[in-house]
């Protein structure tokens, strides 16, 4: 019978070939119906019908049903009181059947090399079983397919494509970047298999009848990269789409769905309104639901007869079989790497509503089945890796159920058959992962299943280790991934590598669109309108197609990309010199009432730090006068801080306390204990050293608001600063603001250089100054900030900071001062370089450091990149060519001097370079020393072309030199604590401006939040 069909199949093709020599596929179909020959189509679709299921499977209930010629998405037996999860997925075929249909695909041999997923496993998915049992020819197929991938293809910019794998020897891990497949993520993988599904079914249609494009709408439900990579192909297809998205969607993606034209609809659905308007079909309820999008997605389905173009299996089984693809594809090229073996260790899968891990879950089943090595030869696994999910600490549905299924003793099938005690809606969601939000696991039954068979676990990542793998991604393995794609990576690397032989899987998924630039808004949107909280909206003109910056959301939420506030509005154009454009700015003013600006009193705050030369613990106290806030923005300033300094003190290391701290760095992450220790005892030193100084100086504690804590860094990329903020706040009783960086990581930045924000408030020139000022700051490492002067009173910011870390400070030269002299710590007043002479061989060899190549910004250092273990490799190449100490540190000095006015060359733009400045000021210890600061100036003067008259200090602007660092993180924890942004994003490298900090409360919370809020 199967060869009999297949040779039909052949006949078929031919006579729709000879009928009249078509030019396409569609106008073939249509001919062959104008020519009678319909009836012996049907006659062959209905043989080949015998020959494939096209059935499908109720994977809870096993209700059949027919998938073709009609689609079928539901399980009947699926409805909201059911205690069971209905999917409906391709019902199972036998290896004959599979056979049959892989020899069918073997017609084209040029598409088993294709790029794109869906024609070279084609033979493997259902759409392809359907299409054959039609009587459609393999090479119709290819046709449809690539018809539909060539106009994603004109919209997206790519079409489908087999997307990179790289192995991490760090990790010990093949990483898969999916961030630059359509779309953006894997998403478009679910939806592009139910498309090509809805596509064959409308070739079945009778002949006359209108295309079902035409009569039934699609919806899709999404917090964002699903929502775009189903209008992004519906637009394609030209085929109209509602798309529900929160109120507060990221505005890249609203830009981006409103760029696609008039059959994509955005459905806005606030959680704070019962109705939201749907297009003509009028206003649907959203009353009492847990989550908007899904209610009115469900709506369209129910009461008007939408398509559920969603990736979740509980809706449309298929979509979750078009990721399967993914899963081979990391088979194929983990091969073709070397690892011919194929044995996994595990998978790591960030989860949201679940359909990816049910997919790839499945993939890999199909793979150690055998189903997959049919169409690719090799490509089998001994077994399925075993599957971790890992969700955000803020939304972990899938670890509760599961958590609580193994508690009970159950399997995933007895799970499944009552829903309500393991999957329902995690109360108020968050988390900086914004795109695995979904309040449920949709497909948690499929994830489930596959971690108990293969020995899985559900993990669950706080914020930081959600940043940390966000942050390493980018900087380390160089994937533009966005937070919510990073997820799985930060579950294996906080679980760490299992240092056994087999590698593990990780999935990065969904490109960071706030660095990308934003579509053109061209296309007119689908509403002229827009309203929250009574507030009006109009959109921008037609044209408009910049970078914008959000500041409205402080009182109304973020507002859809493209529209704006009738009033007040302000718009600036700064001249970007990194990027070489320029970039436009809105600045949105609330039409509501202002509230009060900051605290209406000096705020007395300590600030606490032990920097990356690891010589003490620095601790200064300080008087804060009220906030200057910005009008058009409340979280910014339009001014300076004044404060005033009222005790400052260094209180070293022992000489065994600074080893501790030095090995503690070193080891990095080998031992999770002496790390927890770390971080407890630093909070101890901390605390104890705040009493102390308050103390000494006389002052109650109860005068004191705030402490704000850099803590002791002991790791760069990320950054990871010890110092518990509990720890300190309890022994202390004051209230502790710290663990600032994470914020500015979690908007895309490096959380570093800190002092651009201090540079940027403290150091400006005065308005109406002619030039820049450069701002240095030499510690164990360097800093730069490139400080624009202020605004003209009432004018807005035309010129932004820019900053770096050259590198290297200090650190080196101290420790070759301590070789020389144990009893010496630093050079004073440099009298030691002084006496030697720069080795000029090694110099250049130090400057073709891997740290000194970085081409663009931001750049920012950490202490793993100019580690102790580095100048000891440095020192003895010195010793090895017969350079002394003395001229070492000469050396040393030179370096750091020439890498800072170097990079000040390079990076400062036309503001800074060609005798631009003159203005140059220097902080840090080492500006006592005369030797340095000459050198300084003499490698200034050289890179910039200018002539210095001299280097200025902190004194020369009515700023405290031995303070200003311990003032810096004060002023830090201070505008945490009032809600003002405290980082830089020009100079770290974010998409927006953050407050960053946690806020760890002491016994004079309550008040001190009395004394310092302003009565309404």
């Amino acid at each position: 019978m199967l060869a009999t069909s297949n040779r039909l199949s052949k006949q078929c093709a031919t006579s729709v070939r000879s009928a009249a020599h078509l030019a396409s596929r569609q106008s073939d179909r249509n001919a062959l119906r104008r020519l009678g020959l319909a009836r012996s189509l049907s006659a062959a679709a209905a043989s080949m019908e015998d020959a494939f299921d096209t059935s499908l499977t109720c994977n809870s209930c096993k209700t059949v049903v027919a998938g073709s010629p009609s689609p079928f998405f539901k399980c009947p037996n699926s409805h909201a009181a059911s205690e069971a999860d209905h999917v409906l997925m391709p019902s199972a075929i036998g290896a004959a059947e599979i056979a049959s249909l892989v020899e069918m695909s073997s017609s084209d041999a040029a598409a088993a090399a294709s790029v794109n997923p869906f024609v070279r496993f084609r033979a493997l998915l259902y759409p392809y079983r359907v299409a054959m049992a039609s009587g459609m020819s393999d090479q119709e197929y290819i046709a449809l397919v690539t018809a539909l991938d060539d106009k994603i293809k004109a919209i997206d910019g790519t079409g489908f494509v087999t997307t990179p794998l790289m192995y991490s020897d760090e990790l010990q891990a093949f990483i898969k970047n999916e961030s630059g497949q359509v779309a953006g993520s894997h998403k478009a993988r679910h939806l592009f298999n139910v498309m090509t599904y809805l596509q064959v079914l409308d070739e079945q249609r009778p002949a006359g009848s209108l295309p079902m494009k035409a009569q039934r709408r699609l919806v899709v439900a999404s917090c964002g990269n699903a929502g775009l990579a189903a209008a992004t192909i519906a637009a394609a297809a030209e085929w109209p789409i509602d798309v529900c998205i929160p109120d507060n969607a990221d505005p890249s993606v609203v830009a981006n769905l409103q760029s696609l034209g008039k059959t994509v609809n955005i459905v806005f659905c606030p959680r704070d309104v019962d109705e939201v308007q749907v297009g003509d079909v009028g206003m649907v309820s959203t009353a009492g639901a847990a989550d908007p999008t899904v209610a009115v997605f469900k709506n369209m389905i129910s009461e008007h007869n939408s398509i559920p173009f969603s990736v979740q299996g509980s809706e449309c089984g298929v979509a979750v079989e078009g990721v399967q693809t993914l899963a081979w594809e990391v088979l194929e090229q983990a091969a073709a790497e070397g690892h011919t073996s194929l044995d996994f260790s595990d998978l790591f899968i960030q989860v949201g509503g679940g359909a990816l891990g049910a997919g790839l879950a499945q993939g890999l089943q199909r793979a150690a089945d055998g189903d997959v090595e049919k169409v690719m030869p090799g490509l089998k696994i001994p077994q399925v890796p075993s599957i971790v999910t890992v969700q955000a600490e803020g939304n972990a549905p899938l670890n509760r159920a599961y958590t609580q299924m193994v508690a009970d003793g159950k399997s995933a099938e007895e799970a499944a058959k009552d829903r309500s005690r393991y999957m329902f809606p995690w109360a108020n969601p968050a988390s900086i992962a914004s795109g695995i939000l979904d309040d449920e696991t949709y497909d948690w039954v499929e994830l489930a299943r596959g971690m108990e068979k293969s020995g899985g676990e559900a993990l669950v990542v706080n914020e930081d280790a959600i940043a940390k793998a966000n942050a390493y991604a980018k900087a380390q393995l160089k994937v533009n991934s966005c937070i919510t794609g990073s997820v799985g990576l930060s579950g294996l690397m906080a679980r760490g590598a299992t240092h056994t032989s087999k590698p593990s899987i990780v999935v990065l998924s969904g490109i960071d669109r706030a660095s990308q630039r934003a579509f053109s808004t061209s296309a007119a949107p689908t509403t002229p309108v827009w309203e929250r909280n009574g507030i009006t909206y109009r959109v921008l003109e037609r044209d408009f197609d910049p970078e914008v910056l959000f500041d409205f959301n402080k009182e109304h939420g973020t507002s859809p990309l493209n529209f704006i506030p009738d009033e007040p509005v302000k718009v600036m154009t700064y001249a970007d010199a990194m990027r070489e454009r320029d970039t436009t700015v809105l600045k949105f003013v609330s039409n509501a009432a202002k509230r009060p600006l900051g605290n209406s009193t000096t705020m007395r705050v300590v600030g606490i730090q032990s920097g990356n030369a690891v010589d003490g613990i620095d601790v200064g106290l300080f008087d804060f006068e009220p906030l200057n806030r910005s009008e058009t923005d409340s979280r910014a300033l339009a001014g300076s801080i004044k404060y005033k300094t009222i005790a400052n003190k260094t209180y070293p290391f022992t000489q065994e306390e600074r080893q501790w701290v030095l090995g503690l760095r070193a080891m990095r992450l080998e031992d999770g204990n002496e790390y927890a220790e770390g971080n407890y005892k630093f909070g101890e030193w901390f605390a104890q050293r705040v009493n102390d100084l308050l103390e000494e100086a006389g002052v109650d504690k109860s005068e004191v608001a705030l402490i704000g804590s850099h803590g002791q860094t002991v790791s760069g990329h990320p950054h990871w600063e010890f110092g518990d903020l509990s720890i300190m706040a309890q022994q202390t009783g004051i209230t502790v603001a710290g663990d600032f960086r994470p914020a500015d990581v979690g908007a895309g930045g490096n959380g570093t250089p800190c002092t651009c924000t201090y540079d940027t408030i403290m150091l400006r020139p005065e308005a109406g100054a002619d030039q820049w000022r450069i701002g240095i700051n030499i510690g164990g490492t360097s800093s730069v900030t490139f400080c624009p002067p202020w605004p003209e009173a009432g004018q807005p910011e035309t010129e932004i900071p820019l900053g770096l870390d050259p590198g290297l400070g200090v650190f080196f030269m101290d420790l070759t001062v301590h070789a020389i002299d144990p009893t010496l710590e630093y050079d004073d007043d440099g009298k030691m370089a002084r006496s030697g002479t720069v080795n000029e061989e090694l110099l250049a060899i130090f400057l073709q450091n891997k740290y000194y190549q970085q081409s663009a910004l931001p750049i920012g250092v950490g202490p793993d990149d100019f580690p102790e273990t580095l100048w000891k490799e440095w020192r003895a190449l010195a010793q090895s060519k017969g350079v002394s100490d003395i001229d070492l540190l000469t050396t040393f000095t030179e370096l750091t001097a020439k890498q800072i006015a170097m990079a000040c060359a390079r990076f400062g733009g036309p503001k800074i370079v060609n005798g631009a400045t003159d203005d140059v000021l220097l902080r840090g210890g080492v500006s006592a020393n005369s030797y340095f600061v000459e050198r300084l100036k003499a490698n200034f003067e050289e890179q910039l072309n200018v002539k210095i008259d001299r280097i200025k200090n902190l004194e020369d602007i009515g700023l405290e030199e031995e303070s200003w660092e311990n003032a810096m993180y004060a002023m830090f924890g201070y505008l945490c604590y009032n809600n003002v942004y405290n980082f830089v994003p020009s100079c770290t490298g974010a998409s927006r401006p953050v407050v960053g900090g946690r806020i760890a409360p002491g016994e004079n919370m309550i008040s001190t939040q009395l004394k310092h809020t302003v009565s309404k």
